[in-house]
């Protein structure tokens, strides 16, 4: 029996929304990138820090589960708040390479991406974009300055900063 790998989801925490936040503040990053949002729980986390803050950041988001983008979307729309502050994309996000391309800072919490992603990723970035990826599952994890987030299945996930020169 084949197994669906994009069906495997989990989210990070609240605490770990808010250190990942930290993280684009101490780089004064000023748009955000969440590749495989889900749920949107990281993409409304960020909003509200920087809202909250009175700090302007374009906030995107890219799901391509459909059942996924469409319980995202309920969810803005029961919360009016978040209606126009920040976007929500349906689709795969090497048919919208333009946010690659234009993301200063960029995450994904998918470990079902496979080996390549991170290297497709970063052949894509702008000079100076930090891109964090989970390491879960890569078989070679030389991971020497982590940023350590707790998701829904483990509270001990290493993710790999990369930093585009």
């Amino acid at each position: 029996m084949k197994v669906d790998v994009s069906s495997i989801y989990g989210e990070l925490t609240a605490p770990s929304i808010v250190k990942i936040a930290k993280h684009i503040e101490k780089y004064k990053k000023r748009s955000f990138l969440d590749i495989g949002s889900g749920y949107g729980l990281v993409t409304r986390g960020i909003n509200e820090y920087f809202r909250d803050k009175n700090i302007n950041i374009k906030v995107t988001g890219i799901e391509k589960d459909i059942k996924r983008f469409n319980i995202c979307n309920k969810i803005n729309h029961t919360d009016k708040k978040y209606l126009e502050e920040y976007n929500i994309i349906h689709g795969n996000i090497f048919d919208h390479i333009n946010l690659i391309k234009e993301a200063e800072y960029i995450f994904s919490n998918s470990i079902c991406f496979g080996k390549q992603f991170p290297s497709k990723i970063i052949n894509l970035m702008k000079p100076g974009t930090i891109f964090v990826h989970n390491t879960a599952g890569s078989e070679n994890d030389e991971n020497k300055n982590p940023l350590n987030l707790s998701c829904g299945w483990s509270d001990k996930n290493r993710f790999k900063i990369y930093v585009k020169e």
